[in-house]
């Protein structure tokens, strides 16, 4: 499933998103993860481009997801297919690894969703344009003033993933009617 509805206005939230925990993938040779429990921002990592370091961020959510007895909700990042068939297997590839680490760490197929690169971001920063290096930094900035976290690019990214991510009416229809989680 790919996520198409927008956030709610900033400083919002719907009420079922309080039952949801968010793992948020920046998938890439160097990756960027992010946590986010009932809506709210919990930590962020730079991942290497390891399978143990990706089991390990999986796993971590799986376990503080239950804890928080919340439900576990992985959205990966996707991209436009731009270029030739070696980029399209690169793409491909890193977001497969991710899904795989999430499947072994048992997350349900149904709760590992994608997300736009542009839909994500014209969420968070409305309709702009800007190089590559500028939507990196725009993001470490945005971090910095929404979660008060100097993060690095990968990190920042994911975090704002995870912000899109936890508001979108397709993340909280994945979430069992009624009850707690």
């Amino acid at each position: 499933m790919t996520l198409l509805s927008p956030p709610k206005a900033k400083g919002t939230t719907k009420l079922e998103s309080h039952r949801a925990a968010v793992i948020a993938i920046d998938p890439g040779h160097d990756s960027g993860a992010a946590m986010f429990y009932g809506g709210m921002f919990s930590d962020a990592w730079e991942v290497a481009d390891h399978a143990a370091a990706r089991y390990d961020i999986a796993r971590h959510a799986v376990l503080t997801a239950e804890e928080e007895e919340k439900t576990l909700i992985a959205v990966i990042e996707t991209w436009p297919y731009f270029g030739g068939v070696r980029t399209a297997l690169g793409l491909g590839e890193a977001a497969g690894r991710w899904k795989e680490c999430f499947e072994l760490a048992g997350v349900p197929k149904r709760r590992i969703v994608t997300v736009n690169v542009n839909d994500w971001r014209k969420g968070i920063f409305g309709p702009r344009k800007h190089l590559k290096v500028e939507w990196k930094s725009k993001a470490v900035q945005e971090c910095k003033l929404r979660f008060r976290r100097a993060l690095g690019s990968n990190a920042a990214e994911a975090s704002l993933i995870g912000l899109y991510a936890s508001y979108c009416d397709e993340v909280l229809g994945l979430l069992p009617k009624g009850g707690q989680g």
